[in-house]
């Protein structure tokens, strides 16, 4: 199982356990996902914004996206 041995390999690299080493891969998977999500939440947000924005309505709006998205 090639899988297996590159796991191995990459955790004894990077003085990790293997356990140790899928956490940190989960952790950096996560939060790849959550700004993958916020991005695509912004890109939203903006989709509607007029090409001269208001700033107060441009501020509003990017509050509510980071605030729903945390």
């Amino acid at each position: 199982m090639p899988t297996v041995k590159t796991a191995i390999s990459l955790a004894q690299e990077l003085k990790l356990s293997r356990s140790g080493l899928i956490g940190r891969a989960l952790e950096e998977f996560i939060a790849k996902r959550r700004n993958r999500d916020l991005l695509a939440r912004l890109n939203l947000a903006y989709a509607d914004t007029p090409t001269t924005p208001r700033p107060a309505a441009v501020r509003a709006k990017q509050r509510k996206v980071l605030a729903d998205a945390w």
